[in-house]
């Protein structure tokens, strides 16, 4: 499968993914002379996050003892294999080259989906009434409540409440 461009690709692959139940994140490309030759996407739990060690005033030193986690928060990866690799010549064609799609973990069902955050997306309207809305002193909860009875259901919205307080 050839694209004409990365975000056409990462397009149909959150796409792909948002069928199939899981999210997508962009890995990581190699640059050859200032040309992309490869562009990684992956799934949304790929990896290991490490956990950061941080002093006791809270920056991230080796050199000062004693360590201590700053956080406990749980983590969404879990070393997921799955993932798309394009490969160019030029830089303007992108060819897939290698694609796994065997998972490690469960999949999202259709009525979670909305909260995983590859497929959550405004369009441009809908971001234009936001604006308007806020602009209107209508609060991000009051303009994602009027959105969802708009659109019939806050899963068709799109958004959650809290992606709204990023535009309004």
């Amino acid at each position: 499968m050839i694209f004409s461009s990365i975000d056409q690709a990462f397009d149909f692959y959150s796409e792909y993914a948002k069928k199939v139940g899981f999210g997508v994140r962009k890995g990581g490309s190699y640059l050859h002379d200032g040309v992309l030759k490869t562009k990684y996407f992956t799934c949304c739990k790929e990896g290991h996050k490490l956990a950061k060690m941080y002093d006791s005033k809270g920056d991230c030193n080796e050199s000062s003892k004693p360590y201590y986690k700053r956080r406990k928060r749980p983590t969404i990866r879990c070393g997921c294999r799955a993932h798309l690799q394009l490969k160019s010549v030029d830089g303007v064609i992108f060819e897939v080259h290698d694609f796994v799609e065997g998972h490690n973990h469960r999949m999202v069902a259709d009525s979670d989906m909305q909260f995983v955050r590859s497929a959550r997306k405004l369009t441009n309207v809908q971001e234009e009434a936001i604006y308007e809305l806020s602009n209107m002193n209508l609060g991000h909860v009051k303009a994602f409540n009027l959105m969802r009875t708009q659109y019939g259901g806050f899963e068709k919205v799109g958004a959650t409440k809290d992606d709204l307080l990023k535009i309004c």
